[in-house]
């Protein structure tokens, strides 16, 4: 499954930190939109056969929630809305880089089938071997994992 993240217009600087290193992780390719209307994005979206639209906003200068799009016939569809209520990112250059990010799920549909993973059965979950995730059942969605990516191959 290949997605295209992008932002919400005028971004943040922690909105863009924050997409830039989340990118390798959700096996996705990051869209710089300036500019670009909802019509164009579709367009592109069709044009280069990306499935999937992942729409980050920001919320007081920080991400905000994580909106999933389909294109279909050069218009999007909503197919799922995460609230972002926590997250935390490696501010150091390691190997392995630590992130944190907490979902709000109120629907309680599965966060891993808009990325490409649909086991349900394991607790701990390996991405794309990229890292291992977690899931805590209840209220939020709750994520960690391990990164040896570099951030720089997502925005290629």
């Amino acid at each position: 499954m290949i997605n295209l993240i992008t932002t919400s217009r005028k971004p943040g600087r922690n909105l863009r930190k924050f997409v830039r290193q989340v990118c390798p992780i959700f096996n996705t390719k990051y869209f710089v939109r300036g500019k670009t209307s909802v019509k164009e994005l579709a367009d592109y979206l069709e044009y280069e056969g990306y499935d999937k639209l992942i729409v980050v906003s920001e919320f007081k200068g920080n991400p905000g929630s994580m909106i999933f799009y389909t294109s279909q016939k050069g218009f999007f569809k909503q197919e799922r809305k995460y609230k972002i209520t926590y997250y935390k990112l490696s501010e150091k250059k390691m190997q392995f880089p630590k992130y944190e990010i907490n979902l709000e799920d109120k629907e309680n549909k599965d966060f891993f089938k808009y990325l490409g993973t649909e086991n349900e059965k394991s607790e701990a979950k390996i991405f794309d071997e990229k890292g291992i995730i977690k899931i805590k059942k209840g209220k939020d969605v709750y994520l960690s994992f391990g990164v040896s990516r570099s951030v720089e191959k997502c925005l290629k």
